[in-house]
């Protein structure tokens, strides 16, 4: 075993001791990983968002953990939108705002009290899936999985049938615009089929690492290349 060498990844991966990947616990790539029920999601679509608050008929709970302001909601959007790559390949479809009389919101954005999520005390922000992508995986139990999540992470009132981005109430409610932006960029990598980036990784590396000081602004190389073996095009 080769010790006190160092072994950094050929494109901008991470510095680790004690030899390379094979003999150590570090990841042998820093592309973020690809969720196991992400298939469904490899079909370019078109995704309609609101904000909870605003949409009619009410949505269950809207605005109990309060809401955003006008100036942080035009944060997402700039930030959903860096995923269409300038339109490279076309995907997604379509990342819109909802308007009153327009196409149902698809995608609802809202401010949550993760402190108190079983399964995410320690995030700024989680992302709830439909019960259609589970169930294209298993229609046995997808409806069950999508209902169990909403349960165990502490929001089990979340329509299954619809994408959610849930943003930590601390988070949300401070001036830290930066991470608010982060939050926006990372959370919808989630909602088009993307998974966090090995542990181990540095943060400029990917959009898809923890958030903090150094993380990008915008999806990498990594990020792009993940997105494109997830929809099988080159």
């Amino acid at each position: 075993m080769v010790t006190a060498e160092n072994y950094i990844e050929p494109d901008g991966g991470f510095p680790t001791l004690q030899g390379g990947p094979t003999r150590t616990n570090s990841p042998h790539t820093c592309d973020p990983t690809i969720d196991w029920f992400s298939k469904p999601l490899s079909a370019p679509r078109d995704y309609v968002f609101a904000f909870d608050d605003e949409v009619v008929p009410a949505f269950p709970s809207a605005g109990l953990q309060g809401v955003f302001t006008p100036a942080q909601k035009d944060l997402f959007w700039p930030g959903f939108v860096l995923w269409k790559f300038g339109g490279d390949k076309g995907f997604p479809n379509l990342i819109a705002p909802w308007v009153i009389g327009g196409p149902a919101p698809n995608l609802i954005v809202r401010k949550a009290d993760l402190l108190f999520s079983a399964l995410f005390s320690a995030s700024l922000g989680l992302t709830e899936f439909p019960e259609s992508v589970y169930s294209a995986d298993n229609s046995n139990w997808g409806p069950s999985w999508a209902v169990r999540n909403r349960r165990d992470e502490g929001f089990p009132d979340f329509p299954v049938g619809l994408f959610g981005i849930l943003v930590d109430r601390g988070l949300s409610d401070s001036n830290e615009v930066t991470l608010l932006k982060q939050t926006a960029v990372h959370e919808f990598g989630h909602v088009i089929g993307l998974g966090d980036a090995p542990k181990g990784c540095r943060l400029p590396t990917s959009v898809m690492t923890p958030l903090g000081s150094g993380h990008p602004s915008e999806p990498t190389a990594r990020d792009k290349r993940a997105l494109r073996n997830l929809l099988g095009i080159k």
